[in-house]
């Protein structure tokens, strides 16, 4: 004789199966400081791949090193959904001089701006396109998308205010703004001590935040710190 679940039986099962919905369910949702993190790592770890293989130098130049391959941090109303305010976005570029000389600012329409290579969109959150256009790989829109409210950069990997980062041929991390060097070396450019850049969320006091980590020499970058 076959046995049939008491309504007990089954209002214990249920209320089983929501305590693990519960436990579990967390585990599955999205986690934006860790999601944030990684792809910046990520195209971080891109410029410096991208500067290896694509060596700039040019015998025929004498200021092809202006044209170093970056990442570049900035605020611009492009990088709003809205474009009433100015919010983070970051892009990864090769500066060019198209006849008016190199103006350090990612052009997506000189094909200064890489390309992401999972999605095929150009990696800028809005600069000179628009976070709104098709073209526009959304996620560096940071604000927008993680609502990363500040980025700030250490005394090491900081040069009056520039909040980029310089890859040379051989993987080198260097600072400030290319337009500005004077020469294919400058020792103080280099960086020479750890390079730390804080991302803050939803707030200026940046309880909520991560830092990553970029080391002189090498330019091996990593995930610092995670404060969720």
């Amino acid at each position: 004789m076959k046995r049939a679940f008491t309504i007990f039986e089954l209002i214990i099962v249920i209320v089983v199966i929501g305590i693990l919905a519960a436990v579990l369910m967390p585990r599955f949702t999205k986690n934006d400081v860790n999601h944030a993190a990684n792809q910046i790592l990520s195209h971080i770890r891109y410029t410096q791949h991208l500067a290896m293989i694509d060596d700039k130098y040019d015998p025929t130049k004498g200021d092809w090193y202006k044209g170093l391959w970056q990442i570049r941090f900035f605020k611009k109303s492009n990088a709003s959904r809205d474009g009433s305010s100015a919010k983070w976005a970051y892009a990864v570029f090769s500066d060019k001089d198209i006849g008016s000389g190199y103006d350090g600012n990612p052009n997506a329409t000189t094909g200064e701006v890489a390309i992401d290579p999972l999605t095929g969109k150009l990696i800028s959150g809005g600069f000179t396109i628009h976070y709104n256009d098709s073209r526009t790989f959304k996620p560096a829109a940071i604000e927008e998308e993680y609502n990363i409210v500040d980025v700030r950069f250490d005394r090491n990997c900081s040069y009056y205010g520039s909040k980029r980062i310089v890859f040379d041929s051989v993987g080198r991390p260097l600072r400030g703004n290319p337009k500005n060097y004077t020469k294919n070396y400058e020792a103080n450019k280099i960086i020479q001590n750890l390079c730390t850049i804080t991302f803050c969320f939803y707030n200026n006091s940046c309880v909520k935040n991560f830092k990553i980590a970029i080391e002189p020499e090498t330019g091996f970058s990593y995930i610092y710190s995670i404060t969720p």
